[in-house]
């Protein structure tokens, strides 16, 4: 240790006394040493894995003896040794070999001590030679550093020295280039004026673009330079003088003092003059060749007026054709003066043609203004057609170049056929579009055709119906009024496709509402004279209305085709096809389904007249009212089949026609007095023979060729069914009419409990009519109404009070929903509507004939209501004409 003491003493005094190079050397050891601090502290830092600490432990523990764990126990070593009394018969020597091994111990100890206390030595000399040897190297850089400092500032003195050369050399040569370019401008700019003053046009062309293109290089100057202004002036005075030159030549020329030789390298030279000259240039060659037109055609000339405009157009085809072979002379064809002359003598014509139709305007004629426009038409197709594909008659088009033409119009259909890309296309409405807000003349007049032809054929129409004159089926001024509306439209979008078409569409609306309230008052009125051309006429109405409703949306796509994108959404017809459906189509099948009804009432009376009360044998045959109901469906459904070819609205009319009798029929039985058992039977078999003709009628063959099986008595088609819809609707109102014969056969034991299972949900009240139909006693009825109560107070356990309030709710209640019958004997049958519960107790006390009165009243009252809402329901119905069929 007084070693190491004398040895930092040491340092320490020659620390202090050393000169400053060395306390240099000496911070940066100490520098050096901190870094080396820092190192150890960061490996002091350090987390090594579980397996890595496990290695260097079974390394450094000596192979895992236990003297060397840091956790030894002296106790459990010893027990590990001596485990028992018998073990320590070798404690002798077992401290031997702890001697031995002790002193190895010891030996090994003493040795590293003074390995240790060598290398401590050694680490200072080294660690002394390190420090000096950074001190040396921290010179060394210090002296490098500076040496590099210099060179560097020696290189930044002969680099600008450089760089200031270098700009010299560039602004030596920028000044020499302009120099050259503005001793270049003097010279051609002397040049140009010497060759427009000898008239060489083809090279002062050239020289003229030199010049530009020179004094373009001093445009930065051109204000603020003298000379440069000067130059800029005297170029813009030869430019004018070039035009002027050009000018002049072509006045001679079309004045016929000169020929046309240098007329071309006039051209050249106006090329070469800036845009706004050439087309200033060019607007001056259009208005001297329209000048003849102007004169002719000025506003006090008779060949001036609109009914005249015709010849404006034969004047500048004429023109144009006779000037074919001059202008190919003496024009080059980039210059597509063709076009160009064209361009000017529409707007010119456009302007002369607003004046005269202003000035006019209360003294138009439809058929000149009109004529006028179709000739403008023409002429701008023509010009579309030319130009499109040739300049003039004569000669090839090139490619055309900017000019001060105006921008035509775009042609939104040739854009939908080019991918949606709108494309402007020349002559398109660039003199029409002056006749647009004076058209409004010609849709009234088109109004006022379109009202007169709608009046003469609904004037002409006959309203008597017959096959041989109407093979389609439907009416003649259908058809009529139809025609003229595409006419109508054919014109007028040929005319115009902006605001007189939104007009003519408005013009349509009108009056196919008007034709469709036309068609509704002439459906025929149920009256007691109804025949086969009453049916007629009311299917041809129907089958009209919806011919006009095909074509109404057909126009209705053509306008939203064909007009300006900002009215295609107001043309839209919907609203009328809706209502064509409403006054005709809906208003037609309720009436057809009406007056077929209506027919089958006398034999609906017959069956209220047949002895239904008195009958004692059940008769073998069908009634001889439905003998007649059959005889009328069997001469009117094949007619109507037939006129109604539409499959969707024949068996539309078959669901409301059903709707609207068979409430009727089944009320019949109802308003019977008394209906014994054989009449019952009788009645029964009435049903099947109705049911099996009803769900004929709608599989009847339309081919003319089985008019055999066209009737309700023959086979039906076998391979044709009644759509289930229909069925539904039959078996709704028959399979009621059945559960109520069914329960006047049965037992009085059983009446109850037949009664329950197949008509669950009926009420007291029409338990009490039912017995009145059976013909029951009023001692019976009284026992079998108890038993009915008691029937329910069992299934409900509500108390007698409740029950007839029940019934009385019942009764005046709307139909409820049906429930499965017992045993499956039935399918679910729906409730008719129930008799008012006055009637009904009167009968009960005794009053019958009375009751019976007020009974039929009561349901005639009820069936009629049933019919009004079953036809109210028929604007739902017709909303899914399309999916009528099953």
């Amino acid at each position: 240790m007084s070693g190491g003491g004398g040895a930092e003493a040491a340092s320490a005094s020659a620390g202090a006394g050393a000169p400053p190079a060395a306390s240099t050397a000496s911070t940066a050891a100490a520098t050096a040493e901190a870094q080396y601090v820092g190192a150890l502290r960061q490996l002091s830092e350090l987390r090594f894995s579980p397996k890595l600490v496990a290695a260097i432990a079974s390394v450094t523990q000596g192979g895992g003896d236990a003297l060397d764990s840091p956790d030894f126990s002296a106790v459990e070593y010893i027990n590990t040794i001596f485990p028992n009394e018998q073990s320590l018969k070798t404690i002798d020597k077992t401290i031997a070999k702890m001697e031995v091994k002790i002193s190895r111990l010891d030996e090994d100890i003493l040795v590293s001590v003074r390995e240790q206390s060598s290398s401590d030595r050694r680490g200072k000399k080294e660690l002394e030679s390190a420090k000096s040897s950074i001190v040396d190297l921290y010179a060394k850089m210090n002296d490098i550093k500076k040496k590099a400092e210099a060179s560097e500032d020696m290189a930044q003195k002969i680099c600008s020295q450089i760089r200031t050369l270098d700009y010299g050399k560039r602004n030596l040569t920028k000044a020499i280039r302009t120099l050259k370019k503005l001793q270049m401008l003097v010279s051609s700019s002397g040049k140009l004026k010497d060759l427009l003053r000898r008239k060489q046009y083809k090279e002062a062309a050239e020289q003229l673009s030199a010049v530009q293109l020179l004094l373009a290089e001093f445009s930065r100057w051109a204000t603020t330079n003298r000379q440069v202004v000067q130059l800029t002036d005297q170029v813009n005075r030869l430019q004018a003088d070039a035009y002027n030159l050009a000018h002049d030549q072509y006045a001679a020329y079309f004045e016929h003092k000169i020929d046309s030789t240098q007329l071309l390298d006039v051209c050249a030279m106006v090329d070469a003059l800036d845009e706004a000259k050439r087309k200033e240039f060019l607007h001056w060659i259009c208005e001297n060749q329209l000048t003849e037109y102007r004169t002719l055609f000025n506003p006090q000339a008779e060949c001036a007026k609109l009914e005249h405009v015709g010849k404006r157009y034969e004047w500048l085809m004429k023109h144009l054709e006779e000037n074919a072979p001059l202008y190919n002379e003496v024009f080059p064809p980039d210059w597509n003066v063709f076009e160009l002359l064209a361009d000017q003598f529409c707007v010119d014509t456009k302007l002369d043609l607003m004046n005269i139709l202003q000035v006019n305007k209360d003294l138009l004629v439809i058929k000149v203004l009109v004529d006028a426009l179709k000739k403008t038409l023409s002429f701008e197709r023509q010009l579309r057609e030319d130009f499109r594909t040739d300049p003039a008659p004569t000669q090839q088009r090139q490619q055309q170049r900017d000019i001060h033409t105006p921008k035509p119009e775009l042609d939104e259909q040739e854009a939908a056929a080019a991918g949606g890309v709108i494309v402007p296309v020349k002559f398109k409405g660039t003199i029409a579009g002056c006749f647009d807000p004076y058209l409004e003349l010609y849709t009234r007049q088109e109004e006022h055709n379109i009202s007169k032809v709608l009046s003469d054929s609904l004037a002409e129409e006959t309203w008597i119906v017959t096959e041989e004159e109407n093979e389609h089926k439907v009416l003649t001024s259908g058809t009529d009024f139809v025609y003229y509306l595409k006419t109508s439209f054919t014109r007028c979008v040929e005319l115009s496709q902006d605001q007189p078409l939104y007009d003519l569409n408005q013009v349509f609306k009108r009056q196919i509402r008007t034709y469709a309230a036309a068609l509704s008052s002439k459906l025929p009125q149920e009256n007691a004279k109804i025949g086969e051309q009453d049916i007629r006429l009311c299917c041809a109405i129907i089958n009209t209305g919806d011919y006009c409703c095909q074509r109404t949306e057909q126009l209705g796509e053509l306008f939203a085709k064909h007009i300006h994108t900002k009215f295609r959404e107001k043309v839209d017809m919907t609203a009328e096809v809706n209502e064509i459906k409403a006054s005709c189509i809906t208003k037609g099948m309720r009436s057809l389904a009406t007056l077929l009804a209506a027919k089958l009432d006398p034999y609906l009376q017959d069956m209220l007249r047949q002895p239904w009360s008195t009958m004692q044998a059940a008769q073998e045959d069908q009634s001889a009212y439905i003998s007649g109901i059959l005889s009328v469906l069997d001469s009117d459904i094949p007619v109507i089949q037939q006129w109604l070819p539409a499959r969707q609205h024949y068996t539309l009319f078959c669901r409301l026609f059903v709707g609207m009798f068979l409430p009727e029929f089944v009320g019949n039985i109802f308003r019977c007095r008394r209906i014994t058992e054989a009449a019952a039977h009788s009645l029964r078999l009435d049903i099947t023979t109705l049911r099996n003709a009803l769900m004929k009628i709608v599989v009847l063959d339309q081919q003319p060729g089985a008019a055999p099986e066209g009737t309700v008595n023959s086979p039906a088609h076998p391979t044709k069914k009644a759509s289930g819809g229909y069925v539904k609707l039959c078996n709704e109102h028959l399979n009621k009419a059945e559960c109520v014969l069914k329960v006047i056969l049965a037992p009085q034991e059983t009446l109850v409990d037949t009664y329950k299972a197949l008509m669950p949900s009926g009420n007291e009240e029409e338990f009490s009519r039912l017995m009145d139909l059976k013909g029951l006693s009023r001692s019976d009825k009284l026992v079998l109404l108890d038993k009915f109560v008691k029937y329910d107070q069992h299934k409900t356990g509500t108390t007698p009070s409740n029950i007839g309030s029940s019934g009385s709710a019942g009764g005046s209640g709307a139909p409820q929903p049906p429930a499965a019958t017992a045993g499956g004997a039935m399918s679910a049958i729906p409730q008719m509507p129930q008799l008012p519960g006055a009637a009904l107790m009167s009968s009960a006390a005794g009053a019958t004939a009375a009751a019976t009165a007020a009974t039929a009243a009561a349901t005639t009252a009820t069936v009629k209501r049933f019919t009004g809402a079953t036809s109210s329901l028929l604007g739902e119905v017709l909303k899914r004409v399309g999916t009528a069929e099953d």
